[in-house]
């Protein structure tokens, strides 16, 4: 990621609110914690965009569960992207491999 600018802002959302339109993933590899029902699970986010992202973590949950995905720019230790959303695709193909999550965005804070 370029420096000099905010996480939220790298991600072309501006002050942390996303632009009303469809927008193309990005690959990238950010770490991330992920909140679901009162634990923080460490994450790791293979791509985003402003309508969702899929992250890798040790748990799995149901495709409908909400999740609290706070993203934290390795740089910057004060800046950081909070998304909650729905979970729409979960991928747990091998015993011992991490938990492939893929979430719908619905809302965003930083």
């Amino acid at each position: 990621m370029a420096t000099g600018y905010s996480l939220s802002a790298q991600m072309g959302w501006g002050t942390g609110w996303p632009k009303q339109r469809a927008a193309t993933r990005t690959l990238v590899v950010l770490s991330a914690t992920v909140h679901f029902q009162g634990k923080n699970h460490v994450g790791l986010i293979r791509d985003i965009s402003r309508d969702g992202l899929f992250v890798y973590s040790d748990f799995v949950p149901k495709v409908g569960d909400s999740l609290r995905v706070e993203i934290k720019d390795k740089n910057k230790s004060d800046d950081r992207v909070l998304c909650s959303g729905t979970v729409v695709r979960v991928e747990s193909k091998n015993s011992g491999a991490a938990v492939g999550i893929a979430l719908k965005i619905t809302s965003y804070g930083v």
